[in-house]
């Protein structure tokens, strides 16, 4: 039975609820890339882990019928805000039969290891498993992506010391949420780093852990590290937070052993995937029809970064000071292909809200040092600047004054990070008053999000 006093069981409840009615509102392939991502996980249960290269083209080969069910149902929706969902073309993908032998090459620049499509295999094996048309497939693979993120969002929440209700209701984001219901990388990725920064401060401010529970944390946080380095480089930044935990906790030894030992292998794995699909990374520029004169060439981006660093500093700041209201709304909630968007009243509102459970949502017997404040800005910091630089290498013209396709759902993964820094022992609220203002809010949160996509995908509303 679930016991509404608890911030983890209020987020399961709610992420629940909400989460299956934004699988079965937001039509399919109406996620950023959720076609592509489909495909990606397709060919990973076919067990072709890295992207298949055809010419100068890396892609995938896939059965027919499940490249028309994903391109036919995103393409007439997305960027077209005047369409709305047609029931036929539904009707029509949901009895297509699946006919996996029927194969053809689709061409894709995804080029995720295998580890963050691991929910959606498996949601895709069973849909292969019973010979489901590839609609439903599509479905069962956002249903199994939604699980398993509530499983580790749920165990983070539960274990994280401090600001449980201000984690809860990150993940209960309209972004967030929307992200979890679909079978975009996303899902697991936000769901892993709470959980690795949860494991991390629990080890650096519980003092009632004892020897063996201790290291059984770490050989989480270990093997949590290895995969988020593996799913996405950008975000192994957060590695380095483990020097908030005191070195007594480890002895000085095993501290600085164990720290090496974690980088080392991060690096490794990312060196090790990197190197494997070396050959793919040199085909993906060719997708963007760029002016004449403009290039997007990860050496020479880098080269223009190394020999322009306080140039490259003001276009971060200057991309930072332009897109910042952009940056607001995506990571709060800009739906759809980044076509739907919250009312704005509530995108003001969410914000003040996560603010304000930052700034009340502390334990009086726990505080931060200023180093350890310190170590977190640091952290957040490099992070940001890594996805920055990742969108400058992979997406952006060399030399460019502005970094192009950055979005504020990147930042979610380390969203919990930057609102700590407003963690204090000053501005109290009782955790019972937090519970009644969270069950309160989140469903008037929650089902305005639900009513604006059904507002732009099936009827107008308002």
């Amino acid at each position: 039975m679930i016991c509404l006093q608890k911030p983890e069981s209020v987020f399961i409840l709610f992420g629940l609820i909400f989460g299956i009615l934004v699988i079965l509102i937001t039509p399919p392939f109406q996620v950023p890339d959720e076609q592509r991502h489909f495909f990606r996980a397709l060919q990973i249960s076919q067990g072709d882990l890295i992207p298949t290269i055809r010419g100068q083209i890396a892609g995938a080969f896939i059965p027919a019928h499940a490249i028309a069910t994903g391109c036919e149902l995103a393409d007439y929706l997305k960027f077209k805000p005047q369409n709305k969902q047609s029931f036929e073309k539904l009707a029509y993908f949901l009895n297509l039969p699946p006919l996996p032998e029927q194969k053809q090459f689709t061409k894709s620049n995804i080029v995720y290891s295998p580890l963050p499509y691991l929910p959606q295999v498996l949601g895709i094996s069973i849909g292969k498993t019973f010979h489901l048309s590839w609609l439903k497939t599509m479905y069962l693979g956002r249903l199994s992506a939604l699980i398993v993120w509530l499983s580790c969002v749920y165990i983070a929440i539960k274990l994280i010391p401090i600001s449980k209700w201000l984690l809860c209701l990150l993940a209960l984001s309209p972004m967030a949420i929307f992200q979890a219901a679909s079978l975009s990388t996303d899902s697991l990725i936000i769901a892993v780093c709470f959980l690795f920064i949860s494991i991390l401060l629990k080890i650096a401010v519980d003092k009632e852990i004892n020897s063996s529970q201790l290291w059984v944390l770490l050989i989480l946080l270990f093997n949590l590290a290895i995969f988020i380095s593996l799913s996405k480089p950008n975000y192994a930044f957060i590695i380095f937070l483990f020097f908030l935990i005191p070195v007594n906790k480890l002895g000085g030894n095993k501290y600085g052993w164990f720290f090496l030992l974690m980088l080392l292998s991060s690096i490794s794995t990312i060196a090790t995937w990197s190197y494997l699909t070396r050959d793919i990374y040199a085909t993906i520029y060719s997708w963007r029809h760029l002016p004449p004169g403009q290039i997007i060439s990860s050496s020479e981006q880098l080269k223009f970064v190394l020999s322009h660093p306080l140039q490259y500093l003001e276009i971060l700041i200057s991309t930072t000071y332009l897109q910042k209201i952009f940056l607001i709304k995506s990571f709060i909630g800009n739906l759809g292909w980044l076509d739907t968007s919250l009312p704005r009243w509530l995108l003001f509102l969410h914000s003040i809200m996560l603010i304000g459970y930052a700034l009340t949502d502390s334990k009086s017997e726990i505080t931060f040092l200023f180093a350890q404040k310190v170590i977190i800005a640091l952290v957040w910091l490099g992070a940001a600047v890594l996805i920055y630089t990742s969108m400058y290498f992979s997406f952006t013209p060399v030399g460019n004054k502005v970094v192009e396709g950055v979005q504020g759902r990147y930042f979610i993964p380390i969203g919990i990070l930057f609102f700590l820094l407003f963690y204090n022992n000053y501005f109290q609220i009782k955790q019972k008053a937090l519970l009644y203002i969270t069950i309160s809010y989140v469903p008037l949160l929650l089902t305005t999000m639900l009513a604006v996509l059904i507002n732009r995908y099936y009827v107008q509303l308002f």
